[in-house]
This record gives C-alpha cells, structure tokens and sequence, in this order.
C-alpha cells in the first residue's frame, strides 16, 4: 500500500525506492541503526549480542541476539531485498541453536558485546535482570523458556509468508516486519509494519503459544500458579487503584506496576517464604550515581516514609550492583498457601502498596 504526500492542493503518492539503490547496507548501515532502536521491530527487547556465532562447525551468525522483557530469546534477522530471501529457514536454524542458552551464558555474551561498543563498566547481569523486570533470584527459572523470531526485510515473498504462518499455527513464535524505504526529495523515508501476525491478532496467538508452551514445560504447574495468583490480585487491586490498569497477569514470580516515578519500578513479589512489594531504582546504563541519588533522597525521609507505611522497610544499597532496591516484607504465607488464602494475602499485598506509593511519592 502506498504513502501519499498530502498538501493543500493535491494528493500524491511517495515514490517507492530500494535500499540498494539507495546505498543502504545491510549490516554497517541498517543493523548498526536498528540495534539502537529495537523497539521499532521487536519491542521490549534488549540486544546481548551483535553477529552471534558462539558454537562449533558453523559460520553461521545472528544479525543480532535479544531478551525479551518475558526472558524469552530473541532471533532477529534482516534483510534490505524484496523477497526476504529464505530467512525464515535461517532463523529457525538460529533459533535452534541458541536453544540451550542459560542465564549465566546470556551474562557473559551481553558483557562482550557492551565490551566491543566500550560500555564494558556496564552491570550487565544487573541490567539484564533489571530488563526482566527480575530483581530476585529467579531470573534463571524465567529465562530462555521459548524463542522468539523477528525477520525484517523490505517485503517478504509469497513462499515466505506462506511457510511463517503455516509455522505460526503450529505454535511457533514468529514475526515478519516489513520496512519499505520511499524516496522524499533525496530522504529516505522508512513505512515500518507488522505483517505476520496481523497485531489485531497477535495477543490472540500469543495466548496459544502460551498453552503450547505449557503443555512443553516441565515448570507449567508453577508458572500457571503464578498467573492464577496475579490474576486474582489484578482483579482486587484494580478495584482499590489504577496502578495495575495497563499491566496483564503474567507467570513469573513478580508483577511490575506502573509506576509514576521516574527511573523506578514498583514490583509485587510472590515467594514461597512470603509476599513482597519493591521499589527498584534503576535509570538505565550508566546511572549508578542517579540511583544512588534517588536511593539516598529517599534514605533521608526514612522514617516519615516508614511512618506512613506503618513499618520498617528494607533499605538495600549494595556497592557492587548497578541498581538500588526498597523492600516492604509482608507478614503474609507465601505462593504456596492454599488458594482458598489466596484473596486474604491479595488484599494485603494490594492494601500495602497503595499505601506504598502513597508513603513515597512526596519525595519525587
């Protein structure tokens, strides 16, 4: 479908151009520009690795290897000509690959590549985690579960499409994104859109996978408690707040909430020991003295902070991690509590951070 240019007097068409003919490279012009800004192909995604090809017998590369914010493995390939070639087959094989891929390998791939583009002081275990939404220790439970395929191209060929919805309803994660360049008077200009699935539809196919994947696991009884149990609280808290409004219940052992404060988090935890809520202050890459900041402003209204939560808290400020984090422990059992206690330790949980928020917000 084309772009039209609209003015008072007329409406006309954008003319349609190539990248080759546009001397737009695949890797040192289209990659170098899209690792910096993922989310406009693959969203909430944070990039380990740049031409990954850490394994034997092969020379095979990933354009670029990511994280979802779910812990899933992200296989992202591009390509700048107008049939997406056989991507879809290279993906897969990507996809394989990396299959096995643990959080610990994850660490030490992201370490090199922030590394090779001299961001090497970066926390990269607390960053990652951080991405996870993942502060605790759970984060190599929560990684890596499934794969996820981004196939970028100018357009993509009919057998293509073909065979990526044929393996899209089988329950395979994969997604075609269309970048077609236009020529503007000698700019480029890029139409960027999601083809496969349709987004009308994606959240539909995602709710599928996510059965497939359940049925695979061998983690689903824990994970599909998890969500059981956010479901609920999501039900009670929108009741008392609005905190939760744009979140969806999800399997891992916390739920972000949408917090107002800038550079920080606030977090619902479920443990087996006991619920918890968190205040995670992390800014991003190279906002250690930031959070520290913001950590310590806080520390100096401890105790008209604890006054108005009706507890002490627990200040946790560790030299050797990037980020800073503020506990409220809840006297609540933990996920494993039978769930006829379920709806009791959620409106406890619920109750607290109202007043959580509430008790810090006049220090930001």
């Amino acid at each position: 479908m084309p772009i039209y240019r609209y003015s008072t007097d007329k409406i006309e068409p954008l003319t349609p151009t190539s990248f080759q003919s546009a001397g737009v490279r695949e890797r040192d012009d289209l990659q170098r520009l899209l690792r910096d800004r993922i989310k406009i192909v693959s969203p909430d995604t944070l990039i380990i690795s740049e031409e990954f090809g850490d394994w034997e017998d092969s020379r095979r590369r990933i354009d670029l290897l990511g994280v979802h914010s779910s812990g899933d493995l992200v296989i992202i390939e591009l390509k700048r000509t107008d049939d997406g070639g056989h991507m879809e087959l290279q993906a897969l094989r990507y996809a394989a690959m990396v299959s096995a891929m643990t959080f610990e390998r994850a660490v030490e791939v992201y370490h090199s590549y922030l590394q090779s583009r001299g961001m090497g002081d970066t926390d990269a275990e607390a960053q990652l985690r951080a991405h996870m939404e993942n502060e605790d220790d759970n984060a190599e439970e929560t990684f890596g579960n499934d794969s996820q395929v981004v196939m970028v191209s100018a357009d993509f060929s009919r057998e293509l499409t073909t065979t990526v919805l044929w393996l899209c309803d089988r329950g395979l994660n994969l997604r075609c994104v269309r970048i077609k360049p236009y020529d503007e008077n000698g700019a480029l200009l890029l139409e960027i859109e999601q083809v496969i699935p349709l987004p009308e539809a994606e959240e539909y196919q995602v709710s599928l996978r996510r059965k497939e994947t359940e049925k695979r696991s061998g983690k689903s009884d824990k994970q599909q408690r998890n969500y059981r149990f956010w479901q609920l609280l999501k039900q009670r808290a929108d009741q008392k707040s609005d905190l939760l409004q744009s979140r969806k219940p999800g399997v891992k052992p916390s739920l972000g909430v949408s917090s107002r404060f800038g550079g920080c988090k606030l977090n619902y935890v479920i443990q087996i020991e006991g619920p918890q809520l968190h205040l995670w202050i992390d800014s991003g890459s190279g906002s250690d003295d930031n959070n520290r900041a913001i950590f310590n402003r806080l520390f100096e209204h401890k105790d008209k902070i604890e006054a108005a939560c009706g507890q002490a808290l627990v200040w946790d400020l560790k030299d050797d991690r990037r980020a800073t984090v503020i506990k409220w422990i809840i006297d609540a059992n933990g996920i494993n509590s039978p769930e006829s206690e379920w709806p009791s330790i959620a409106d406890q949980m619920v109750d607290a951070m109202v007043r959580f928020e509430r008790a810090l917000e006049p220090y930001f």
